[in-house]
Order: structure tokens, then C-alpha cells, then sequence
């Protein structure tokens, strides 16, 4: 990422936790971080910025659904995977509940 946008600080994921797209069941790519917030997620493809999308986060845990807002999005150094960050915008308050205790318990 060029810029520094974040405001809250990400906890790191280090358990595989797949996001799927909630409309069409395609796997979107893998959690990497996350804030009460917001995301970030790794993919095999580019993400379009600008886009809102219904997601599903699949911890082993739980699931829970979020709409998103992709903000950014860049390949990795090796140009195989993506980075894309999203913006939570639409959440359950059950779901942001459940949310709120996984990023409070996270290290």
C-alpha cells in the first residue's frame, strides 16, 4: 500500500479463513487482517476498487456476513496475488457482536 490510510490498527489472521462472495459462493480470498472496521484479504485475482460486496467470513468458529466497501487494491512483490482492503459497511448487530469479540481475543 503507498499510503498509510488505516486508522485503527489490524490484528493478523494466522488461522487460514476463507471469504466468500455471499451472492455467487465464489471464494474471494483469505483473510490477512482485520479491525472491527475493516479487512484485508489476499486473492489469486484482482478485486475491483470502488465496488460494494456481501461476504461471508469463515472462521473455524464461526461465519458471519459483512458488506463491504473494496478501497484498494495492489498486487503482491511477486505479482502472483492481490491485497485488498475493504471498508465494512453493513453488518448484523449479532454478526458485529460475534466480529467485536474475535478481533478483541485476537494477539
Amino acid at each position: 500500500m503507498s499510503k498509510e490510510l488505516r486508522r485503527k490498527d489490524r490484528k493478523a489472521i494466522d488461522t487460514p479463513t476463507q471469504i466468500t462472495n455471499v451472492h455467487t459462493g465464489e471464494v474471494m480470498g483469505f483473510l490477512v487482517n482485520i479491525t472491527k472496521e475493516g479487512l484485508m484479504l489476499i486473492s489469486t485475482y484482482p478485486i475491483p476498487q470502488h465496488q460494494i460486496y456481501q461476504m461471508r467470513i469463515h472462521c473455524p468458529q464461526f461465519s458471519i456476513d459483512v458488506g463491504g466497501d473494496s478501497l484498494w487494491g495492489e498486487p503482491t512483490m511477486d505479482k502472483k496475488n492481490y491485497w485488498t482492503g475493504f471498508h465494512i459497511i453493513d453488518i448484523s448487530e449479532e454478526d458485529q457482536a460475534t466480529l467485536d469479540q474475535f478481533v478483541d481475543n485476537l494477539t
